[in-house]
C-alpha cells in the first residue's frame, strides 16, 4: 500500500475495513455508523469502540472498551429515574485498551501518518484483545469483580474507569447488590470523592439521599 497522508473520514474507514473481519469473527456487531461493535451476552453487552481525530495531516486514533451489566444499569436507572433510552445505552464503564498493555500504558491514542499506520494501530488494537482484552471483558462480566474494582481498587478503578460522579453512583448500587457489610463505609468514602472533586449540589444531593434510602430497602 502506498504510504500516503490520511484525512480523518478515509482513516476512519480503513480501521473499519482492517478490524471488521476480525470482530465479527468474535460475534460483535457493527453498531450505527460509529466505529462500534458490540456483542450481546448473557449479563448485559460489551463493546469494542473505535475513534480517530483529526490532527494537521495526521490522525490520532483511540481505542476503547466497554461493558454493560444489565443488573447495575436497570437498578441505577430505576433509582435515579432515567429515562428507557438511557437505561438500553448506558455502559457501567468505559476503559481505555492501551491501558491495558504495560508496553502500551500511559498511552491514550496512537499518532497515524499514514494509511500503513492506521493500519498497524488496527493490529494494536487486534493483539491487545488476543492477550488482555476479552480476559478484561471476560473478568468483568461478574459482579463481585465489578464491586472489587469500584470500592476496593479506587487507584486502578481511577486508571481504567472514565472518570465521572456516576462511578461513585455504580459503585454503591455495586455495594448493595453484593450486600457488603461496609456499606456506611463506602458511602462516605464516594461521598467525600464527589465534594473533592466539586459535583456538589444536586449530584451530592441525589447521592447522599439515594444511597442513604437504598441502605434499608431489601432486593428482590
Amino acid at each position: 500500500m502506498r504510504y500516503t497522508f490520511v484525512k480523518c473520514e478515509s482513516s476512519a474507514k480503513i480501521l473499519e475495513q482492517h478490524l471488521y473481519p476480525y470482530v465479527e469473527h468474535k460475534k460483535y456487531n457493527k453498531v450505527g455508523e460509529a466505529l462500534q461493535f458490540s456483542r450481546s451476552t448473557s449479563f448485559g453487552r460489551s463493546q469494542i469502540i473505535a475513534n480517530t481525530l483529526p490532527y494537521d495531516k495526521e490522525v490520532y486514533v483511540e481505542f476503547h472498551l466497554g461493558l454493560r451489566h444489565d443488573i447495575v444499569e436497570n437498578m441505577l436507572c430505576d433509582i435515579l429515574g432515567r429515562s428507557a433510552y438511557y437505561n438500553n445505552t448506558s455502559l457501567t464503564f468505559i476503559t481505555n485498551a492501551l491501558n491495558l498493555d504495560p508496553s502500551h500504558r500511559g498511552m491514550n491514542r496512537i499518532l497515524c501518518k499514514s494509511e500503513i499506520e492506521v493500519l498497524d494501530a488496527g493490529e494494536v488494537l487486534i493483539d491487545i484483545m488476543d492477550h488482555i482484552g476479552f480476559d478484561f471483558l471476560d473478568r468483568y462480566k461478574n459482579l463481585h469483580h465489578i464491586d472489587t474494582l469500584l470500592n476496593d481498587k479506587s487507584k486502578i478503578a481511577a486508571k481504567l474507569v472514565n472518570h465521572s460522579y456516576h462511578r461513585c453512583f455504580r459503585a454503591m448500587v455495586a455495594a448493595k447488590i453484593t450486600n457488603r457489610s461496609d456499606y456506611d463505609r463506602l458511602f462516605q468514602m464516594h461521598q467525600q470523592y464527589l465534594i473533592k472533586h466539586g459535583f456538589s449540589g444536586p449530584i451530592l444531593d441525589k447521592f447522599n439521599t439515594t444511597f442513604a434510602r437504598l441502605k434499608s430497602m431489601f432486593l428482590n
